[in-house]
């Protein structure tokens, strides 16, 4: 089994390819996975703390900048105006999709929606996609009600340690772009690299050992192409949504942080009271508390929940990974991150045709 696989889900393509301002195809931007080098080079005498501190944690901060949407864009206003306010709710897979769903169908009594079939025994179609009925007084919403849809806009571009391919940016985000549901606007949770792949990991090993016969590759050999995965579609989706997706920080909802739920209600078309979702939070609590935030700054500071997991080799690699890819983002497309080519061409979100 790869990483490829891991996920579990395809999501269904709607969208045809087009020629975009965001996608030129003179920026060479060659997405590729990289193996680990052994260059005799001595690993510097860090414990796995330092090593994040010093070195993951700054080269996260630089990605996290590049990042579209930690600002509110706005209401979104692409919906037809006969037509009802669809947002999608969209992940790299194990970034707390399915509890912030939970969460905010507790906090607006509006059953959550998915791309995929099979999560639900008996899923009911509703507005093209499937709704799920787990109780607690949730329902199908009204026709002005808006809804979120969850999708992981499952694709990658390469697999673990097999048919390792090149293949330009530009053309892989009009491919992300066909795996998305048709939206008026996208939530998207943002987790710390370190505890995101680690928690795929751990789904990967689950389903290898569910299926029988198959080894689990190493949690090592996981990362070194996985990480590669995580900055691909996160930079697919500032290519592809900038102007329509507000980023949400997930160690903030780790916190119980009422307004950083409220600030994606909202955005979704929502308006609850904060007593509401702090009930909410309390039905469905975050299954990792947050960490020490004694240091915090201007974002959560904690360390990651599963950074024993990693080797200090390990996160060295992450940390060098992570700067070659804001490097060659910089050197393709400059210092700015993305901004919308769709508003700019006066288009609808969920047109990319």
């Amino acid at each position: 089994m790869s990483a490829a696989d891991v996920s579990g889900h395809a999501a269904p393509g709607t969208h045809s390819q087009s020629s975009q301002p965001g996608f030129s195809a003179s920026r060479q931007f060659v997405v590729r996975y990289p193996r680990r080098r052994d260059d005799g080079v001595e690993t510097p005498r860090l414990d796995k703390t330092r090593a994040y501190i010093e070195l993951v944690k700054p080269a996260y901060s630089r990605f996290r900048q590049r990042l579209v949407g930690w600002s509110d864009p706005g209401t979104p206003r692409t919906a037809p105006a006969d037509g009802p306010v669809n947002i999608g709710l969209l992940t790299f897979p194990n970034s707390g999709t399915s509890w912030f769903a939970r969460v905010a169908m507790v906090a607006t009594g509006i059953c959550r929606h998915t791309v995929y079939r099979d999560e639900s025994r008996r899923p009911v179609e509703s507005r093209g996609v499937f709704a799920l009925h787990p109780g607690g007084g949730a329902s199908l919403p009204a026709d002005e009600d808006p809804i979120l849809i969850k999708s992981h806009v499952r694709f990658f571009a390469g697999a673990l340690n097999e048919c390792v391919v090149e293949r330009s940016l530009a053309e892989l985000a009009v491919e992300w772009s066909r795996h998305l549901p048709e939206l008026s606007g996208a939530l998207r949770l943002v987790r710390n690299p370190v505890d995101n792949v680690r928690a795929r990991y751990h789904h990967y090993v689950k389903k290898t050992d569910a299926s029988g016969g198959l080894t689990p590759v190493s949690f090592s050999e996981f990362l070194t192409d996985d990480i590669t995965n995580y900055l691909l579609w996160h930079t697919c989706c500032d290519l592809t949504l900038s102007g329509r997706v507000l980023s949400l920080d997930y160690d903030r909802l780790l916190a119980g942080d009422v307004g950083t739920f409220q600030s994606a209600l909202r955005y979704a078309g929502h308006r609850i009271e904060d007593l509401d979702v702090a009930t909410a939070l309390a039905t469905h609590p975050p299954k990792y508390p947050p960490g020490d935030d004694s240091d915090r700054e201007s974002e959560p500071e904690r360390l990651p929940v599963h950074l024993d997991t990693y080797s200090v080799d390990d996160l060295i690699w992450l940390a060098e990974r992570l700067n070659d890819w804001v490097d060659e983002l910089e050197k393709s497309y400059g210092i700015q991150p993305f901004r919308s080519s769709l508003d700019d061409n006066g288009r609808r979100f969920s047109n990319l045709d």
